[in-house]
């Protein structure tokens, strides 16, 4: 029998809710959302700005308190975990920031950021080989070249790969990607993925990436979770996904994603408005306002997020008679 493998990240019906600007308003930012990451492998949370992707990282991170629902990374739970359990966890994990201009210390040299993680959790020997391996290990060769300078010398595409250097010198299981290259100009973006995707194969590290661009995600990640305003709408491999998209908000994301064989004529579909506000999400599917699908049952029946096939789940009502329980 093939070897069964524990997930690093299991997240497990998390609610995340904020309080408003009125006492009353209660803001649904995560709204029941389940996912697990294997070791080895790019998991891609998917949607628009305000989904409650950035808000499931955070919470993962332990920077952001569940209201409900439970977070296991490497077995310990974020939630209930004491101070030493939480610094375990921390090691265990680790973030790629959005902006590497802004998320290294211009006065610092860049020995000192790869090596600031282990400092922090009280690691003292052999600092400066360790900065050389997690240099070389983020694509920074020769290291020695780096190890000196600071990050004005530096390009974005090398600013970013000093950020995964920090991470990886502490040996994490596990690398949130906060929209990774969205700061980057596009001829070093691949580059980029190309080195998480690495990471993930050849260290066994799981890789969650957060973005709202399916484009950037389908050459890199194994699996896709699709979010929408505080919900997974869809999950499952990627290239199954891509080349058939179930749920009509994933279909809208993609049919705007350039095809590159020029014969190829797609019709993008345009969704009428903006995404609602979490504050007052609307009745029955929280996306029938903007559905280009929808029909009668949509605005007062909330959809199961449902298993469609063995590998995947869509929440729609279009599926609801030919799916099972996820």
């Amino acid at each position: 029998m093939p070897e069964v493998t524990d997930p690093i990240l299991i997240i497990d019906d998390l609610h995340i809710e904020f309080r408003g600007k009125h006492r009353d308003d209660h803001i649904r930012a995560v709204d029941g959302i389940s996912l697990s990451l294997l070791p080895g492998e790019v998991l891609s949370l998917v949607g628009e700005s305000g989904c409650g992707k950035t808000t499931t990282a955070n919470a993962v991170l332990g920077l952001t308190p569940l209201t409900s629902g439970h977070i296991s990374v490497g077995g310990i739970d974020i939630a209930s975990a004491d101070r030493k359990q939480m610094k375990v966890a921390r090691s265990n994990m680790q973030m790629i920031a959005q902006d590497p201009y802004e998320s290294l210390n211009p006065r610092m040299i860049i020995e000192d950021i790869v090596t600031e993680p282990l400092v922090v959790h009280g690691h003292r020997e052999d600092l400066r080989q360790r900065a050389l391996e997690a240099l070389a290990s983020a694509g920074l060769t020769p290291p020695e070249e780096f190890i000196e300078r600071r990050p004005h010398e530096l390009s974005g595409g090398q600013r970013q790969r000093v950020v995964i250097a920090a991470a990886l010198s502490i040996d994490p299981v596990l690398l949130i990607a906060d929209e990774p290259v969205s700061m980057l100009d596009v001829s070093v973006r691949a580059g980029i993925l190309n080195l998480l995707k690495h990471l993930a194969e050849k260290k066994g590290i799981g890789v969650l990436m957060i973005t709202h661009d399916l484009a950037t995600v389908a050459a890199y990640s194994d699996r896709i979770a699709v979010m929408y305003l505080g919900k997974i709408v869809e999950s499952g491999p990627t290239l199954e996904i891509i080349a058939n998209p179930e749920h009509p908000y994933t279909r809208a994301l993609l049919s705007v994603v350039p095809n590159h064989d020029p014969t190829v004529k797609s019709e993008p579909t345009l969704l009428v408005g903006e995404t609602p506000d979490a504050s007052n999400i609307p009745s029955g599917c929280r996306f029938h306002p903007r559905c280009p699908s929808v029909f009668e049952p949509c605005s007062q029946t909330e959809p199961e997020l449902l298993r469609t096939s063995a590998d995947r789940t869509c929440a729609c009502l279009l599926y609801a008679e030919i799916s099972s329980p996820a």
